[in-house]
């Protein structure tokens, strides 16, 4: 109730003074999250068309055409925010965020760097966002040295030992990968990524019991697992 009310005064406001900025950026919110997208986006218009050089309502329907899943309108959006200002270290992560899942990693991973540079960001999921993007992009050497220091700043979360673990793997560099699996292990002993990688590993070294083993240890924490199970089929067929 309080929001209805607080949107009808908002829609007072512009209707006397059409050109009050923040009113309408307000009245936009307020629309957004009484489920009103249509009318939200035309306050937001609005808010830009009166006052074109303030970023913040850009941010606001950039924010709502990817909660609409409409993400290349709202990379389009994100993207003259961004060209009006240097986006801060939050701002930054997001925009990457909204490109990454618009299938534009490369400029993505231009935007993590830039929140990464300024020390911000909800720091721990901007690393792995960036993380990620690298290896999304083969650009290892750069993937990899990330999550060194990312490991080196938050030695105890597991998503950098697996995600490093990972990386070494596809290069093939066995012993340095089952180290970092096998730490990921100590710290979240539940993980089936980190069992797949290790049994992996396993079989590439032609221990097939081994990998089994390791396959079968994973499912017990998600029986669904689809690699596992597709490697598992594989190598219960090799080894009878």
């Amino acid at each position: 109730r309080a929001m209805i009310m607080a949107k009808e005064t908002a829609e007072r406001v512009v209707a006397l003074n059409p050109g009050a900025t923040a009113a309408w950026e307000e009245l936009g919110e307020l629309r957004a999250r009484l489920s009103q997208p249509l009318a939200a986006q035309a306050a937001l218009a609005r808010a830009i068309e009166i006052s074109p050089r303030q970023t913040r309502a850009y941010y606001l329907l950039a924010r709502l055409h990817r909660a609409q899943g409409q993400l290349v309108e709202a990379q389009r959006i994100y993207e003259q925010a961004a060209a009006l200002q240097p986006p801060d270290s939050l701002s930054a992560q997001e925009i990457g965020d909204c490109l990454r899942q618009a299938g534009a990693p490369a400029k993505a991973a231009e935007y993590y760097r830039s929140s990464v540079s300024q020390g911000g960001g909800e720091r721990v999921a901007l690393l792995i966002a960036y993380a990620q993007t690298l290896q999304e992009l083969k650009r290892a050497p750069e993937a990899e040295a990330l999550l060194r220091f990312s490991l080196s700043a938050f030695p105890q979360e597991p998503p950098f030992d697996l995600l490093l673990g990972q990386l070494l793997l596809e290069q093939q560099r066995w012993d340095e990968a089952s180290e970092a699996l096998r730490q990921a292990l100590r710290i979240g002993p539940k993980s089936p990524n980190a069992y797949y990688g290790l049994a992996r590993i396993a079989a590439g070294k032609g221990r097939w019991l081994e990998a089994v083993g390791l396959l079968r240890e994973g499912l017990r924490y998600n029986p669904h697992h689809r690699e596992s199970l597709k490697l598992l089929d594989e190598l219960e067929h090799r080894t009878g």
